[in-house]
């Protein structure tokens, strides 16, 4: 059960990661500008794009 877990998690964290940087991109966003329109740090977006962070259900709803 674990091993479906993480493997899961593991691909909605990598899956969302490309889904971001996607956004940004094909709006010519900065990570700066993308930080500041949804409320979230620069590092942490920095870090989203890298898949060094862990998402949070508090952190995608902060940036609805």
């Amino acid at each position: 059960m674990y091993s479906i877990y993480m493997t899961t998690k593991n691909y909605l964290q990598q899956y969302i990661s490309q889904k971001v940087k996607y956004f940004r991109t094909q709006n010519k966003m900065s990570q700066e500008e993308l930080s500041e329109q949804a409320g979230l740090g620069l590092k942490y977006i920095n870090q989203l794009e890298n898949q060094n962070v862990n998402l949070t259900i508090h952190s995608l709803e902060k940036s609805d």
